[in-house]
């Protein structure tokens, strides 16, 4: 059941209702919007809960616990598990709530520890936003959406090293532009007149490493951080402009390399993705192979014979469809004959299909292999052959 299509499409819909379902709710409280009904709120909270419960224990109760929780690849069902929990808790929430909110108002002795208590659960209730992560989910059902996050986390371990990296050189320059700016503002009639604005970008090193961190990643323009430094020379302007420029055209490049070699590199090694592509490839060359073979086919017989494939040979068209197929092709008749494999001089379309996926392309590793197996197997029959007739040892055959 739960490997069904259908099961797969049905909860990938919850799950976009679920998320949109949320955010109306969110706008609806943001706006104080005291007209919507609260019950039917919560009924259908209820609702989508009980739904993704009863998911859970479905795909539990499929492969078991052990199955479920301790197989490989199981980070996207330990993270169903939390949501759900996370929205069960939140039900559980809603509950008491409600049962404080009567007391505090049928009971004024206990107000003062009801209300401490409702604003703690109002507090927690923030857990519910987590159930918006479940739009997540529906990425498990799109292999492409899958490779992309699959890719970002794999990233991870590099963007620390590139932050870190990036850092360290903005630290540098941090502090030599802070240092500077401190010495140039250490007279006071300068510090008067173009103090404010050097305070403001470069004064103390927090000031200093935000400023230079906009610069190079557009929360700053260039013209409000330089011109404050042009008071003090021209070699602070260069310096500055030799930070963004290192930082621009060296760092981030090399760390945009990285990262994409990065996300390739994990697309590569997506095993799952790779059949799929293999599979795809495979089913358009075999659609692209029936229309060759309808072209070639013009009795409509179902079957190709060598006055077809030479008829048909030199057409532009049938010339195109081979180099996009990869069909390293001389002439009709070393195609017809690597084709043809029973040797009946007739083609089926099972038959050209086969056939053309084996030819096509260069050769590879394997078949490299198969043919020097196919002729080590044949000198060693030549052999024997030769051994046999130096012997004298073979027999007329029996009449």
């Amino acid at each position: 059941l739960v490997e069904a299509w259908q099961f797969e499409a049905f909860f990938a819909l919850v799950i976009i209702t679920n998320s949109v379902f949320i955010g109306v709710t969110i706008q609806l409280e943001s706006m104080d919007a005291a007209g919507y009904d609260k019950t039917a709120v919560f009924a259908i909270q209820l609702a989508y809960s009980s739904l993704f419960t009863v998911e859970l224990f479905l795909r539990i109760a499929a492969v078991g616990p052990r199955g479920y929780f301790c197989a490989a690849q199981t980070a996207w069902n330990w993270f169903d598990t939390m949501i759900v929990i996370s929205a069960l808790y939140e039900l559980v929430t809603v509950l008491v709530d409600k049962r404080l909110t009567s007391q505090e108002e049928g009971q004024s002795g206990i107000a003062s520890s009801a209300g401490s208590n409702l604003r703690i659960l109002r507090v927690l209730r923030l857990t519910r936003l987590t159930r918006i992560f479940r739009v997540l989910r529906v990425v498990r059902f799109v292999r492409p959406l899958q490779t992309l996050v699959h890719a970002i986390f794999q990233t991870v371990r590099a963007l620390l090293w590139a932050s870190m990296l990036l850092f360290l050189i903005n630290y540098m320059f941090a502090i030599l532009f802070t240092d500077v700016v401190n010495s140039y503002l250490s007279d006071a009639e300068i510090a008067m007149t173009e103090g404010p604005m050097l305070q403001k970008f470069f004064g103390t090193l927090q000031s200093s490493t935000l400023t230079l961190f906009q610069s190079i990643s557009g929360g700053l323009s260039w013209a409000e951080a330089v011109d404050p430094l042009m008071p003090m020379g021209w070699l602070w302007v260069y310096a500055y402009c030799s930070y963004v420029a290192f930082s621009l055209f060296a760092v981030l490049n090399v760390m945009t390399g990285v990262f994409c070699q990065s996300a390739i590199k994990t697309a590569e090694r997506d095993q799952e993705m790779a059949v799929q592509n293999l599979l795809l490839d495979k089913e358009k060359m075999r659609y692209m192979l029936r229309k060759l073979f309808s072209k070639l086919d013009d009795t409509n017989s179902g079957t190709l014979t060598l006055s077809d494939i030479e008829k048909h040979f030199d057409d532009d068209e049938v010339r195109a469809l081979f180099e996009t197929l990869e069909l390293k092709a001389t002439d009709a008749w070393t195609l017809f004959q690597s084709i043809d494999h029973n040797e009946d001089f007739k083609i089926n379309l099972e038959e050209f299909l086969n056939g053309c996926v084996e030819l096509r392309g260069f050769a590879k590793a394997v078949d490299l292999f198969a043919l020097r197996t196919q002729v080590a197997k044949v000198r060693e029959e030549l052999k024997t052959i030769s051994q046999v007739l130096s012997t004298g040892t073979l027999r007329p055959p029996v009449a």
